[in-house]
């Protein structure tokens, strides 16, 4: 397989930090972006792999990724789209609030990135976007009925 340049959102652990390293270890180049500064700093030094402190939920952040991308390694071919977080509480205790943050996270800022790459990738006629969704939006569980809806929508 030929070289590719990888963006990959919510990667400072557990599945996105394993997609920067499978990513690296067969040669690609990655932007990978997280929350949590010592955690991108960790996943950076063991990859090589840039890492981006971003939030997908701001707008900001999210152009200001892709521009990285296009510094750093002259473009994007491969989005992954793996940020995301969780929340459970039984129905008629749902934080609106929370329930809010997380659809930003999970689902707006999926779309705004998506927005933002998808572009450019149909300017060159080639590349792939992948949503990192859970079983979790065809199959819920008590109490996560937020979660399991914006994983439904992705």
């Amino acid at each position: 397989m030929e070289r590719q340049r990888f963006l990959i959102t919510g990667a400072s652990q557990g599945i996105g930090e394993a997609l920067v390293r499978l990513a690296r270890e067969r040669g690609h180049d990655v932007v990978f972006t997280g929350r949590d500064e010592a955690r991108i700093a960790a996943v950076a030094t063991a990859t090589g792999a840039h890492g981006i402190r971003a939030d997908v939920a701001v707008a900001e952040d999210n152009q200001r990724t892709v521009d990285a991308c296009v510094e750093r390694m002259g473009g994007l071919d491969i989005l992954v789209n793996n940020a995301g977080v969780g929340y459970a509480n039984p129905l008629g205790s749902i934080d609106m609030d929370r329930m809010r943050a997380l659809f930003d996270i999970n689902v707006f800022g999926l779309v705004d990135l998506t927005n933002r790459v998808a572009p450019m990738l149909k300017a060159q006629q080639s590349g792939a976007i992948i949503n990192v969704a859970s079983t979790s939006g065809m199959k819920g569980a008590a109490g996560g009925t937020v979660y399991a809806a914006s994983k439904w929508a992705v």
